[in-house]
């Protein structure tokens, strides 16, 4: 009989967004804390999806809480956007008084720079062990010309995270978060886990290189912190090879306003009426695309680990990428997983020798993927709940 209880808290993520990372980290904490119960708590549709994959963990319940979308507009946001944050933090309240019974320790595994702030400040009085998975907003402690709200967040956060006490610690997804908040002096070592991020254990069949039109494709939402716009040009670069059917490039996502009026004859949105695409489709889409096309910078998904990049992992599509430092770490460990670009004209380049199918550069396809599935199982839920066991 199971009496502790290990508790699991995303009151951020909805819908299809990190179901993936969500599925493999409970299915880590309930392998890691085999002998006890593990509670993960989330969004309805969320946490359904995250339950259906991993229905065969005995240990492992979860539980849902409903949760309305805003609007759209930022005027009809307002009022529903301050009742979610006070929701928000009388849920973080309720949470803490449910987990001081039987809670052996507990795992926050997405929140909002405001809801970490609370949970920081409220969970500081339980002398439980608690950890704090940190995604993207950290990224506002490193950004140099970021907007005003962003600069605040980033002062929030690394206030919330400066006041931690011994029983907490952070979990990063890289090594490269760890090694830039001890350098900023955001928090010491002892403070800090840093994993890979996960990648759910699926048995994926890789599928070969199209032999005539090759397919590039972005991975995800289009938008302005991915650099999108450079997607576009590219397509409109070889926008006759791809009216002659040598190449296709492909947006497997919606797009975020300022990309709706771009949608040009080169580029094929595969999202309807730019609305979320179905998990089914969203995965028949990169199981039928050649490459994965990546024109990140430094300012963004460097300390916020991107989720389509894991899905080119799992599916064993060679990586196309500007250099960037995460981007580059997955080379280095990984080998040859595809192509990295110094910039946009040798990126092009590339392209062009591709769809012109150099033998040089197409004999490599059997072998990127090779290296893939390679990677994908140094970011496996065995290996990853390894690096994790060894740092709890």
């Amino acid at each position: 009989m199971r009496n502790k209880v290990i508790y699991m808290l995303d009151k951020l993520v909805m819908g299809n967004n990190h179901v993936m990372f969500n599925s493999a980290i409970s299915l880590i904490i309930a392998r890691i804390y085999k002998d006890h119960q593990v509670i993960f708590t989330g969004e309805s549709t969320h946490i359904n999806q995250v339950a259906q994959n991993n229905s065969f963990i005995e240990n492992l319940v979860c539980r849902s809480y409903e949760e309305l979308p805003l609007p759209q507009s930022n005027i009809k946001k307002l009022l529903p956007w301050i009742k979610k944050k006070l929701g928000d933090l009388l849920y973080i309240e309720k949470f803490y008084r449910r987990t001081k019974k039987d809670g052996a320790a507990i795992f926050f595994t997405c929140l909002s720079t405001t809801s970490l702030y609370y949970a920081c400040l409220r969970f500081r009085n339980s002398r439980k062990p608690v950890y704090f998975v940190l995604h993207g907003e950290v990224e506002f402690i490193f950004k140099k010309d970021a907007r005003l709200v962003d600069k605040v967040k980033g002062r929030i956060y690394r206030a919330t995270l400066g006041m931690m006490e011994k029983h907490m610690h952070c979990i990063v997804l890289s090594d490269i978060v760890k090694m830039a908040l001890e350098k900023k002096q955001v928090l010491t070592s002892e403070r800090i886990i840093a994993i890979d991020h996960p990648i759910v254990d699926r048995q994926i069949t890789h599928s070969a290189l199209n032999a005539d039109t090759i397919i590039f494709a972005h991975i995800g939402s289009a938008m302005q912190k991915k650099r999108s716009e450079l997607f576009w040009e590219l397509a409109d670069k070889f926008r006759n090879e791809s009216i002659q059917r040598k190449s296709e490039f492909s947006v497997i996502g919606k797009l975020d306003p300022e990309f709706v009026g771009l949608a040009t004859d080169s580029v094929k949105v595969l999202s309807e009426n730019n609305q979320s695409i179905s998990q089914e489709k969203y995965e028949q889409f990169i199981h039928n695309a050649d490459y994965a096309v990546f024109t990140f910078d430094n300012d963004n998904y460097v300390y916020r680990v991107s989720g389509a990049l894991m899905d080119a992992i799992l599916y064993g599509k060679p990586i196309i990428a500007l250099r960037q430092d995460y981007i580059e770490y997955l080379f280095q460990v990984g080998g040859n997983i595809g192509f990295l670009c110094d910039n946009m004209d040798k990126m092009q380049e590339l392209i062009k020798r591709l769809i012109n199918k150099e033998p040089v550069l197409l004999e490599q396809y059997t072998v990127q993927q090779q290296r893939l599935k390679a990677l994908k199982e140094m970011f496996s839920v065995k290996s990853v709940a390894e690096q994790l066991n060894k740092q709890l």
